[in-house]
């Protein structure tokens, strides 16, 4: 989760490769979030929070979906502040945690989550992988642009 003056960003990262946060996923979000008009100066207000999950794959308590689902959205609620314009969902993984079960998942499509705007489209992790897709991510990204205009 990364929180900008004006929208909150949630991205996955691959818990199996032991992906930390780097550079380059911070560089191209703050092209990202400034491309779009957000973000002011793409400065981050509170840094990078992760939320790991499952917390100990070998532990033996309840660590199932609607579980991981509940706990990210404590851990959203937390972080989100009311400054916050919008929210971005990049990954499939973040939009399937964070948006109600029934909620059809479409990429470059408005939904609502967590009373905010709300816009789905591909991870940063992803992108970066394959460099393909950044033309697609720039077409998902679209409505952002006119939130942005219409401050």
């Amino acid at each position: 989760m990364i929180s900008y003056s004006d929208c909150l960003v949630v991205t996955e990262l691959p818990i199996s490769q032991h992906l930390p946060w780097s550079g380059q996923h911070q560089q191209l979000l703050n092209a990202v979030v400034r491309a779009v008009g957000l973000g002011g100066d793409a400065q981050l207000t509170n840094g990078v929070r992760e939320f790991i999950w499952p917390l100990d794959p070998q532990a033996r308590f309840d660590q199932s979906a609607p579980i991981a689902r509940h706990a990210l959205q404590v851990e959203l609620t937390a972080v989100r502040q009311d400054r916050h314009r919008v929210l971005l969902l990049m990954g499939a993984q973040a939009a399937e945690y964070l948006l109600p079960l029934e909620q059809v998942i479409t990429s470059g499509q408005w939904v609502e989550s967590q009373e905010l705007p709300t816009l789905c489209c591909h991870g940063l992790h992803e992108v970066l992988r394959l460099p393909g897709l950044k033309a697609e991510l720039w077409r998902q990204l679209q409505p952002l642009r006119s939130l942005a205009d219409g401050r």
